[in-house]
Order: structure tokens, then sequence, then C-alpha cells
């Protein structure tokens, strides 16, 4: 908890709110790559397009740390050329 002033009042309030543990819950399961059916399941959202909306931004930056640690250009997956 912490403490505010409100109207000249000081008092207490919540530092977490249902939405900032309902994010967190959602980051650690992009963080370990859980997929977004799964994800969508257990986040109650119709489909995977509302998942999608809401935490795409989370999982855009999880492929991009995914891709630096695999080293981008690596000589494993050769790359595709378009003819």
């Amino acid at each position: 908890m912490q403490q505010v002033v409100v109207d000249g009042e000081k008092r207490l309030q919540n530092f977490y709110t249902p939405y900032s543990l309902r994010l967190l819950y959602a980051s650690m399961l992009i963080a370990e790559n859980t997929d977004l059916k799964t994800i969508q399941e257990r986040l109650g959202h119709v489909d995977a397009a509302m998942t999608l909306n809401v935490y795409g931004h989370l999982i855009k930056e999880r492929q991009a740390q995914a891709r630096e640690e695999d080293g981008e250009g690596s000589s494993r997956c050769p790359r595709l050329i378009n003819i």
C-alpha cells in the first residue's frame, strides 16, 4: 500500500490493482512462450483477436527478444529468397 493525498486527506491506496495483476499474469504467460489460444482461454477473452488487441505489444516485445537471443541472421536457419 502507498500513502496518497486526496482532497487534502492522507489515504492508503493499493499499489496493485486487479488490472495490473492481470497484466502481470498475461506478461508471465507470454514470457513463458505460452501459446495464444491458452492465454486467451486463461484470461477469459472471447477470441484470440481480443487477446492480440490487448496484449499484442507484449507479444511483439517477446518475439524481438527471442530474435536477439537466437542471433538474428544466424547461419542455422537459411533465409528464403523471393523470386
